[in-house]
């Protein structure tokens, strides 16, 4: 299946960061946006006891209880403070959007706070944002995942429909998007494997281990865990830390309970999936052989990298005006 963005114009790299390394690379280290004023702070406690931490944002209204609302959900090693997640949420502020940026467990200003970790299958925490969203307000709801948050967002959004507990989600969600979403787990590992992408590998299983939850990094359990012998691969860091860690019984147990594949079908609302052909993270192939929704529109573009898309356009970041346009051409 395949869906063309008529409101955003073809995304043209720019010609001196056109390649996939390139465009991922240049992404994280180009200068980050100012932070965004006037954020309100909600940690959220869940129904484990463990608390995630939501940063709102206002829009210029005088109303916002009955605004659009939209949940913005970071990828790995990211936080609230990433530049796609204030750019993105700026974009969504001037169109009228009172926006939540997500902090999930131990990430962000949750770091102290969790007494465990995320990883990519935890839909139950971004279900529990999107109810307290609910709480806070009366109006429509909108949501956007970037790579293994988008992971966790189109897992949500494929449970709801068939939990009978979650009706008030099922009549408020209207509009979703996913950036670079690793929906079938194993697909990226595999690709993780690969010797020209071991520099990824490093610096991934480098801040994983620097950035663990305070509580965890503290726990005998972590301690043990970090004397055995350095994984060098991603697939590895998941074998010796994450599935212990948050109870599966192997790497290929965690992929295949974590992935948001199998609840793909089940999507009931508008949701755009973003993903490029020279992502060096996500295969494409991981995108193209997946089970879609009538209602899931996949946009799979010649390049961008992963979460890169640096164009030579007038507006450089051609992915966060194709997500916020996306989202408010959803709005009444």
């Amino acid at each position: 299946m395949s869906f063309e963005l008529k409101a955003a114009p073809e995304f043209r790299p720019h010609p001196l960061i056109r390649g996939g390394h390139l465009q991922t690379v240049f992404a994280v280290m180009a200068a980050p946006p100012p932070p965004l004023p006037a954020t309100r702070v909600h940690p959220l406690r869940l129904p484990d006891g463990d608390q995630l931490v939501l940063h709102e944002n206002l829009p210029a209204t005088p109303d916002v209880t009955h605004a659009q609302s939209a949940l913005l959900i970071h990828g790995l090693c990211g936080c609230h403070s990433a530049g796609y997640m204030v750019r993105t949420a700026r974009r969504l502020l001037a169109h009228g959007y009172r926006v939540f940026r997500l902090d999930m467990r131990g990430c962000g200003a949750g770091r102290e706070l969790a007494r465990n970790i995320t990883h990519a299958g935890r839909s139950e925490d971004v279900r529990a944002a999107l109810r307290y969203i609910a709480l806070q307000s009366s109006g429509p709801i909108d949501a956007i995942g970037f790579s293994l948050g988008g992971n966790q967002l189109l897992k949500a959004l494929g449970e709801i429909p068939g939990d009978p507990h979650e009706g008030e989600l099922r009549s408020r969600l209207r509009r979703a998007a996913a950036a670079a979403p690793p929906v079938q787990l194993d697909y990226c590992a595999a690709q993780m494997e690969r010797w020209l992408l071991r520099p990824y590998n490093r610096y991934f299983i480098g801040r994983l281990i620097r950035n663990a939850p305070t509580q965890v990094a503290q726990s005998e359990q972590f301690k043990t865990l970090q004397r055995q012998r350095r994984p060098r691969t991603l697939r590895e860091f998941d074998e010796q830390f994450t599935a212990p860690l948050a109870g599966f019984s192997s790497a290929d147990d965690y992929y295949a309970q974590a992935s948001a594949a199998p609840r793909l079908p089940q999507i009931e609302i508008p949701t755009l999936v973003l993903a490029s052909r020279d992502d060096p993270l996500v295969p494409v192939a991981a995108i193209e052989n997946a089970a879609w929704s009538p209602t899931t529109h996949p946009m799979i573009t010649e390049h961008g990298g992963h979460i890169g898309y640096w164009s030579n356009q007038p507006d450089r970041r051609w992915m966060d005006a194709a997500l916020s346009q996306w989202i408010v051409s959803g709005a009444p």
